[in-house]
């Protein structure tokens, strides 16, 4: 779906993650954190890099970089996100 299609007010409805356009790319992290202080961290080939991660981790019995845990978290909330617009009210998660 174009961005345009995407965005306007008639097709919003439609529009999900798996037919969507994207909305961010993996551009490293940027933002500031609760002491003001500016964070500006990128990784080159960022999602190669991840992947590459969880590969050597598997092999080797270490920690993965970036866990399971912090990616179900995201789309448990992406899902109340979701519902919470269907529903029209607020979800507690």
């Amino acid at each position: 779906m174009d961005n345009e299609k995407c965005h306007s007010t008639q097709q919003w409805k439609q529009c999900t993650l798996a037919n969507c356009c994207a909305f961010q790319a993996y551009s490293g992290v940027k933002g500031v954190n609760s002491r003001g202080e500016a964070i500006n961290h990128s990784i080159e080939n960022e999602q190669a890099t991840q992947m590459d991660n969880d590969s050597l981790a598997i092999l080797n019995g270490t920690r993965v970089l970036v866990p399971g845990e912090e990616g179900l978290r995201d789309i448990r909330v992406v899902e109340a996100i979701q519902w919470s617009v269907r529903v029209r009210r607020r979800v507690v998660i």
